[in-house]
């Protein structure tokens, strides 16, 4: 239920992801129109800045909520990996923009791999193009997959990066196989919860913390981890952003520490009992990596 982008980076991130979901409700169904599923920058204000953001990103799947706006939007100077993706349901669902972007893309740096769009590449500089895209001979444009219960279903046909410890092995497009749900059972049921009241999350942690097993915690404006302090959220925890009239998060320091360790069968689930967009701020980790904004970033 978030009106802003699905998935988000900038200031050079350079990480690496596989499985990731994306779906967006309808606009009649949320009361307002979703942006896009991806959008991606080097950096906003310098595309040049280093060190360039380059992820790899491997089986995606990105459903959109039928509005004209943007699916994947590559801009701002990054470069990108994607393979093994379906991006459908958005008017332009795959946008590169800016030269820097375009150019990485046109001569290899970037690559877009075993990617089905459910229209075409749309290039605003018209350096990388919709037919450089099709040339590959492994992308596919104008084509809408049958996806089950919102997102489950693949396209055959997919790039084997297990050379990289990283990554499994896959042969799909796609995140979530037929008769392979990993996400069935990842929220609770209405009811589910203990009877007892759950305990409130709020206020600075300095000293460490345990979120115990199979617990639900209810969280009520800032939750802070600071430094020196580690929080630990056990499997099968649940945090819900209360009902109220502030901004629910939890933020974890410069210095602080963070082990959450779900499973499949026990996985943590943050939500919120207020459903529009804005209601649950987020899990932010201020860490140490690098960024391009400048050496005083936190």
């Amino acid at each position: 239920d978030c009106s802003d982008d699905s998935f988000d980076w900038t200031e050079g991130w350079n990480g690496k992801g596989q499985y990731l979901i994306a779906y967006q409700a309808n606009a009649e169904e949320l009361g307002y129109d979703c942006d896009c599923l991806m959008e991606c920058d080097n950096n906003g204000s310098n595309f040049g800045a280093t060190p360039v953001a380059h992820p790899i990103l491997a089986n995606v799947t990105l459903v959109g909520n039928g509005g004209s706006k943007q699916g994947v939007r590559l801009r701002a100077g990054t470069q990108v990996e994607l393979y093994n993706a379906i991006i459908k349901g958005k008017g332009q669902p795959l946008t590169v923009e800016t030269t820097e972007t375009e150019n990485a893309l046109k001569d290899g740096t970037s690559k877009l791999e075993y990617v089905t769009i459910s229209g075409t590449l749309d290039s605003k500089e018209n350096i990388y193009t919709n037919e450089q895209f099709v040339a590959t001979g492994n992308n596919t444009t104008n084509t809408n997959p049958i996806l089950n219960n919102y997102y489950v279903g693949t396209v055959n046909g997919g790039k084997d990066l297990s050379a990289d410890s990283f990554f499994s092995q896959t042969d799909f497009q796609g995140a979530v196989e037929e008769g392979n749900d990993w996400t069935a059972g990842w929220t609770k049921q209405s009811g589910s919860a203990a009877e007892t009241e759950p305990e409130v999350l709020q206020g600075d942690v300095t000293a460490d913390k345990t979120l115990a097993e199979g617990q639900t915690y209810y969280l009520t404006g800032e939750y802070t981890v600071k430094a020196g302090a580690t929080l630990t959220i056990e499997p099968g925890v649940t945090i819900i952003a209360k009902h109220d009239d502030v901004v629910d998060y939890i933020l974890v320091e410069q210095g602080a520490k963070i082990n959450a360790e779900g499973t499949a069968d026990a996985p943590i689930v943050m939500t919120s009992e207020k459903k529009e967009a804005g209601a649950w701020d987020g899990l932010h980790i201020c860490g140490y990596a690098h960024t391009n904004n400048g050496t005083g970033s936190s």
